[in-house]
């Protein structure tokens, strides 16, 4: 009807470039925001995050290390 909307917001997208290269603060604050496990932040973007959703730069770096 008229002045309704109907909006869909849908996460997962393909995504530009390689997940291994996206930066560790922007996965980190999907993670935050539920968009992406912490599971998918490690296996799929190689961004390891402690406790507390700090982004672990140092097994970051190891876990991205070989990887593309």
């Amino acid at each position: 009807q008229a002045g309704e909307a109907f909006v869909v917001e849908t996460t997962g997208g393909g995504g530009l470039g390689l997940p291994g290269n996206r930066a560790p603060a922007f996965v980190r604050a999907d993670v935050a925001a539920g968009k992406v496990s912490r599971d998918a932040a490690r296996n799929v973007y190689g961004v390891v995050l402690d406790d507390d959703l700090n982004v672990d730069e140092a097994a970051t770096a190891a876990t991205r290390t070989g990887r593309q």
